[in-house]
This record gives structure tokens, C-alpha cells and sequence, in this order.
């Protein structure tokens, strides 16, 4: 099984705007999506983009499964699906109580120390 070339144009495309902190990323994704719309086979090269980055991978696995949920098969992206846990950990550097955020992409804030700054851990 494998995942539609539709499948995963639309995913590096809605991903996309979460790589405006990793310019490098950014970039080649935005090359990949280019070379996608004009018909070049960079599909492989699009899947081991979005999986070399283990929030990325996550919000990959989300977007491509929910084809899946819907009617379409899908396949694996590279790599240990259990990685991303440890991504969704934060610390309050204030009083050092270990947060987990609820979705990817969105820093939790500490109950006691609303204000305080949050660490990635």
C-alpha cells in the first residue's frame, strides 16, 4: 500500500505553513511541492521530508490516516511512531512541573505560573 500522490501533495501543503521556524525545511518542502505541481515523481522525496522532522512525521501520520479513516489506504511513514511522545513534554522553567501538550504545535501553560516561560524537554 501507499499513499496517493493527491494524498500527499495536500499533506506537505497544509503542513507547510508549521515550517515557517525551520527555514531549511521550509524551503525544500517548498521545492518538493513546486516540482510536484509541475508532475516531477518527488513523492518519495516529499515522505522523507515531512519524516525526518519528528513533529512534522506526527501531523503527517494524523493528516495521511485520516484518508484512511475515510475510505482510502494508506501505508506507514519511516521511522518509530512512538518517537513523537517525548516531543509533546514541556517543563515550566519557573516551578519545573512537567506539562504535555494537548495537540502538536500548541505550548501548554502552566497552571501556577500562567505567564511563566515554557520549555520543550
Amino acid at each position: 500500500m501507499t499513499y496517493t500522490r493527491e494524498q500527499i501533495l495536500h499533506t506537505a501543503k497544509l503542513l507547510q505553513p508549521q515550517l515557517a521556524k525551520l527555514p531549511d525545511l521550509n524551503l525544500e518542502l517548498q521545492t518538493l511541492i513546486s516540482q510536484a505541481e509541475k508532475g516531477q515523481p518527488v513523492e518519495d522525496d516529499i515522505l522523507s521530508l515531512l519524516a525526518s522532522n519528528d513533529r512534522l512525521r506526527e501531523e503527517a501520520l494524523k493528516l495521511l490516516s485520516t484518508d484512511e479513516k475515510n475510505g482510502t489506504k494508506s501505508a506507514s511513514l519511516p521511522g518509530n511512531p512512538t518517537a513523537i511522545a517525548s516531543t509533546l513534554r514541556y517543563e515550566c522553567l519557573e516551578c519545573s512541573k512537567s506539562l504535555k501538550s494537548p495537540q502538536l504545535g500548541i505550548i501548554p501553560k502552566c497552571p501556577d505560573h500562567p505567564n511563566a516561560n515554557i520549555k520543550a524537554i
